[in-house]
């Protein structure tokens, strides 16, 4: 299955430059450095990665809500270390660049400025049939509170057709469970290209989840490369199109993309 969205739009992350040379090792020790290289995953994670997403919602006739392309800011906004799979130790620029001592590094990802966050980790060591983007806490103010049990979110790397499930909400209403499906590793995604906003920009070679409740009437699609992470999304209930995102640009408060 391969869906090309930039004209009916989706959900989120990236600008302007191609695919290929993104993601740089981090320098030395130079001042303004970020406390650690990138990791590499289906979504770059480094702390003040940033990514501005044209967000629209439209009402069960297909009409859209006003206003039309309200600006969506997703962020990594925190970095830790974590110690004996139990504590986090937060990160800083310039401090702890020997990652021998963290058992991995785990991101606070925030969504529309929102007051909680979500911690997530790539296990990049799991075995293949294991390996991904996992959520493994939440933060609110100034809590950090871990999962019993991590989630996995978004299998990477992975083949078409791999299934799982997942529990958005562990901490409160852990019976609720989405079903998550990789639709294709090879689809095509749009994004708006910026900043002229003049047209859209085709990205290749990306992977296209999708994510389902268990009464299958809200169905949601994800399109993430691995240089730019997500690029656009779209979430229909009973059948008809309800909220899109499609990225703007990608940023980060370091280093220039």
């Amino acid at each position: 299955m391969k869906r090309v969205i930039g004209y009916v739009l989706l959900l989120a992350v990236l600008p302007l430059l191609s695919c290929a040379n993104y993601m740089e090792a981090a320098g030395a020790n130079d001042i303004g450095d970020p406390p650690f290289p990138p990791t590499p995953s289906i979504m770059p994670l480094l702390e003040g990665n940033t990514w501005n997403c044209s967000y629209t919602e439209y009402d069960s006739l297909g009409n859209k809500i006003v206003p039309n392309r309200a600006d969506l800011r997703i962020a990594i906004t925190a970095q830790y270390g974590m110690v004996n799979d139990t504590a986090l130790e937060r990160i800083t620029t310039g401090n702890y660049w020997d990652t021998s001592r963290f058992e991995a590094q785990v991101y606070q990802y925030n969504t529309a400025e929102q007051a909680k966050s979500y911690l997530v980790t790539y296990r990049r060591t799991y075995p293949l049939e294991k390996r991904g983007l996992y959520v493994i806490g939440e933060y609110e103010a100034n809590v950090i509170r871990l999962y019993p049990v991590e989630q996995l979110w978004l299998a990477y790397p992975a083949d078409s057709g791999r299934q799982w499930q997942y529990k958005p909400d562990p901490l409160g209403d852990s019976s609720r469970t989405l079903s998550m499906q990789i639709v294709s590793t090879n689809a095509t995604a749009t994004m708006i290209d910026y900043p002229g906003m003049a047209g859209i920009r085709a990205v290749d070679s990306c992977y296209l989840y999708r994510q389902s409740n268990a009464g299958g009437d809200s169905v949601s699609y994800y399109y993430y490369n691995e240089k730019i992470g997500g690029i656009a999304y779209e979430r229909y209930i009973k059948g008809k199109l309800r909220v899109t995102y499609i990225l703007k640009s990608f940023t980060n408060k370091y280093r220039k993309y």
